[in-house]
């Protein structure tokens, strides 16, 4: 492999490690106190990086239809999972009505007593709660990604720009 290619791949890299950093989330004890139990259940449902998610994992039709799909062949877990994804999408896009359905489905599948069947019923009850909580948090994220966003990139130099740099830096030129 030649100099000016593996320089170039350490770039690649370099690039596909930036984009791969978490947005920094906002504390979520800002927002609901770590002791309520709310905060528990809710920590479980909330997504670092939404959009990324849901081009990824799939919009809330395409969920749910996966979990219909999986819990019409039998396939319990894949289908509380599939309902349990759809109602985090539903969260971020304020849908109450689709996440109190998903939360529901997903609990169907869910084992009495098991952490998962508690998660669902605190947000059930709590359904006001959890969507106003989630709004503040997604409004917040969104700040915090607008401000990195217009915070000026560090120049980045790759293949025979660098090397031209390190050439001029030892005086080889």
């Amino acid at each position: 492999m030649s100099t000016s290619t593996s320089r170039e791949s350490e770039v690649e890299l370099e690039v596909e490690k930036e984009q791969e950093k978490p947005v920094k989330r906002p504390p979520l004890e800002q927002l609901v106190p770590r002791s309520d139990e709310l905060y528990s259940a809710i920590e479980l449902v909330l997504m670092a990086s939404p959009r990324r998610q849901i081009l990824q994992g799939g919009d809330l039709p395409a969920l749910e239809k996966a979990a219909y799909e999986a819990a019409n062949s039998g396939d319990a877990l894949r289908a509380r999972i599939g309902y349990e994804a759809a109602a985090r999408v539903a969260l971020f896009e304020q849908n109450e009505d689709k996440f109190r359905g998903m939360l529901e489905k997903a609990d169907k599948f869910s084992k009495e007593g098991e952490s998962f069947s508690k998660m669902h019923r605190v947000l059930l009850q709590r359904i006001d709660d959890a969507m106003c909580i989630a709004r503040e948090f997604y409004v917040e994220l969104d700040q915090e990604k607008k401000a990195a966003e217009a915070a000026p990139a560090p120049a980045q130099v790759s293949g025979y720009g660098r090397e031209l740099q390190d050439s001029a830096r030892l005086g080889t030129l």
